[in-house]
């Protein structure tokens, strides 16, 4: 008996066997490949055969082409096929299909993997809603963005990244079209460029969505202008920020620390005061509605008459002499009750020849009042 006879009893009794397998099989783990022209592809693609007999022979072809490239048997069971800078020549479908010793007919995979070729990021891509983002120091923010990959595709792994600082959070990829990015209590460290990249089975290079977002962080400043102003001309005061909030940021006035609720006219993020008057003076300051507790530090208005002379001086100067009258009005008062209980009037007799006089001496009172106050 010869040894192609022996074989073949011996693969006749093995496959007998109880759960022994024969033949083989193709699987593709996508049956769509979307591939940017000019970049390279992968067509994903994954081979078995039972432990009787040997791999022969393998290949990838292509419809109405005919064989696009041997496949040896060294990285088995994977079979993939990479495709360096796509052209529109590749588009088409592709097929794997291999023979072994038992099995001497090609064994292919069902319809094959169709790959389409384009000038723009097929159906992967990642978008910024908008690239400029202004965040409020101490408030949240979200960078908003959105991403997809084609149905036949799986995603693998996603996060975003930040500039000269490297990865900011990892994402999962369970509220599929959203890969907005939220940022709690911000500060100038949050401020830089930011990026949110993926990958998937059939792109397995980061898919990344342009220059990124850039988020610049804020604090609110109280500006005066003019800086010096006197009654009756005209005043702006604004709410500064170096950077664009949204559209619809509303922003609030504070006097003296209570919310400013007289009839100024307000645009925005200025206050006019026209015409200005002594009753402005005080400490203003500003907010953003919804972040009330995100106040700016208070400068304080100081309104001078039309002469150049601060309307907060002569008040202070007029509160000091009250008091100080009030001061002397008290002393006096004090001294003289004093100087009434000590020196009560005597009587003094004067006598003649003929006539005794009894006499109230008011001078001796009035001196002794003089010198009791004097001292």
């Amino acid at each position: 008996m010869c040894c192609e006879d022996v074989y073949v009893v011996v693969t006749f009794v093995l496959l007998s066997l109880p759960g022994m397998q024969c033949g083989g099989s193709v699987t593709y783990s996508s049956t769509r490949v979307c591939g940017l022209k000019g970049a390279p592809v992968v067509l994903p693609c994954r081979y078995e055969y039972s432990l009787i007999g040997h791999y022969i022979r393998g290949e990838w072809y292509k419809e109405k082409s005919g064989r696009v490239r041997e496949h040896s048997d060294s990285n088995y069971p994977h079979c993939s096929l990479k495709i360096d800078k796509l052209s529109d020549d590749h588009a088409g479908v592709y097929h794997f299909q291999f023979y072994t010793a038992f099995h001497q007919r090609w064994i292919r995979g069902g319809s094959g993997i169709r790959v389409s070729v384009t000038g723009v990021q097929c159906e992967r891509s990642v978008t910024y809603s908008f690239p400029h983002v202004c965040g409020l120091k101490g408030a949240s923010v979200v960078l908003p963005c959105t991403y997809k990959y084609s149905g036949a595709d799986r995603y693998i792994g996603g996060e975003w990244y930040k500039e000269k600082s490297g990865r900011v959070r990892e994402h999962s990829n369970s509220s599929y079209f959203d890969c907005s990015l939220e940022i709690d209590t911000l500060s100038d460290k949050h401020s830089g460029v930011y990026h949110f990249q993926f990958y998937t089975t059939q792109h397995l290079s980061w898919i990344t969505g342009g220059s990124g977002i850039t988020l610049s962080v804020t604090a609110l400043q109280v500006l005066i202008n003019p800086e010096l102003v006197k009654e009756g001309e005209r005043l702006t005061l604004t709410c500064n920020t170096t950077c664009s909030l949204s559209n619809n940021s509303t922003f609030i006035w504070y006097k003296n620390g209570q919310p400013l609720t007289s009839k100024r006219t307000t645009r925005d993020n200025k206050l006019q005061l026209n015409p200005v008057s002594s009753e402005d003076s005080g400490n203003y300051s500003c907010a953003v509605r919804g972040h009330e507790g995100l106040s700016s530090t208070a400068v304080f208005l100081n309104v001078t008459y039309s002469g150049g002379a601060s309307v907060v001086l002569p008040a202070v100067t007029t509160i000091v002499v009250i008091l100080v009258v009030l001061v002397i009005v008290g002393v006096v008062c004090f001294w003289r009750k004093r100087a009434h209980m000590q020196c009560e009037p005597t009587e003094h007799i004067y006598q003649n020849v003929s006539h005794p006089v009894s006499v109230m001496s008011t001078p001796i009172y009035c001196s002794c009042f003089l010198n009791t106050l004097l001292g």
